[in-house]
């Protein structure tokens, strides 16, 4: 099982890897989650969140025990002004076909 604090070496952690394909269900719910987060509600584009040039950026999904997380970053948010790093977790579906 894998945890926060567990140490992996390459090939472990690329078996708890898991590819969320674009433009599926999964890549559109999870951007959508992303955007409903307090930081990033009342702002135009909120899956985006423009601020000189950087924006969100999908990272990687993981299996984390017995469910998937989706993990984003943005390198200067314009509410927070800071680098922020969130964490969406998946769908059931997605969770159920994937973990």
């Amino acid at each position: 099982m894998l945890t926060k604090t567990t140490k992996l070496t390459n090939d472990e952690l690329l078996k708890h890897r898991r590819v969320v394909e674009s433009d599926s269900d999964e890549w559109h719910l999870m951007w959508e989650k992303l955007g409903r987060k307090w930081f990033n509600r009342f702002l135009k584009e909120p899956t985006v969140a423009c601020n000189f040039g950087e924006m969100w950026q999908y990272m990687n999904s993981w299996v984390v025990g017995s469910k998937i997380h989706h993990e984003f970053r943005h390198r200067l948010h314009p509410i927070t002004r800071t680098r922020c790093y969130v964490t969406i977790e998946a769908s059931r579906k997605f969770t159920n076909e994937n973990a």
